[in-house]
């Protein structure tokens, strides 16, 4: 998919920052691992365009990718938040070379 996801309608760009403390990190072990293999199934997140960064020393990871699916992003967050004290903060994303279409320069 990739390009041609990123391409079709109704498809957005986002990013996701997940925190904990140290006392979640076997949770947040086992809730990420599936997505670190990059297996987005039923998230409607287009695996070829998901990127996941760990923070190192910040208990931090960020996803980036393109999505047709808002529920979908619902589910993904809810499957590593809920029942936890991991956070997460959303967000639409807009790469670097279309901000101008953005704000107003």
């Amino acid at each position: 998919m990739g390009v041609a996801f990123s391409r079709q309608e109704g498809a957005y760009r986002f990013v996701a920052i997940f925190n904990w403390t140290y006392q979640e990190d076997e949770i947040a072990l086992k809730r990420f691992q599936p997505y670190f293999s990059h297996s987005f199934e039923g998230t409607g997140i287009d695996a070829a365009t998901a990127v996941c960064l760990y923070l190192t020393g910040a208990r931090t990871v960020i996803f980036s990718g393109f999505t047709t699916s808002a529920q979908g992003l619902q589910r993904f967050c809810s499957s590593i938040v809920f029942g936890t004290a991991i956070e997460v903060s959303f967000y639409h994303a807009v790469d670097a070379n279309e901000i101008s279409q953005v704000l107003p320069l």
